[in-house]
């Protein structure tokens, strides 16, 4: 009965070795380090639907970000540093906008659970 074993063993490690492996490179392509214009919208529509911001607000955030939802390819989305820069932009020139520091909080919070 051990003799069968010695055959097995080696042939399961092989097989969940390569399971591991595509598993590993099949999730590395799902996730990514953008939020893609869908989690964009997402974030958006919670933000609004939660009673947080205004229309006008909205629109203000997209403006913010609308160059780099129309990126294309491998920079398609937001990605951390340009989140990070719309975020320090809004936070730094509140004369240019009417979102409050509460307000950027909450964006930046909706944001980065796409992150």
């Amino acid at each position: 009965m051990f003799e069968s074993l010695c055959f097995v063993w080696p042939l399961c490690a092989v097989l969940c070795a390569l399971y591991y492996e595509q598993f590993i490179i099949h999730n590395s392509i799902l996730m990514s380090d953008h939020i893609s214009r869908e989690e964009f919208r997402k974030a958006l529509w919670k933000l609004r639907t939660g009673g947080t911001f205004s229309n006008h607000e909205i629109d203000e955030v997209e403006n913010v970000f609308r160059g780099d939802m129309h990126e294309g390819g491998s920079s398609a989305g937001i990605s951390k540093e340009e989140l990070k820069q719309g975020l320090h932009y809004l936070k730094h020139h509140p004369e240019n906008h009417h979102l409050s520091p509460h307000e950027i909080n909450k964006l930046e919070e909706a944001m980065r659970h796409y992150l």
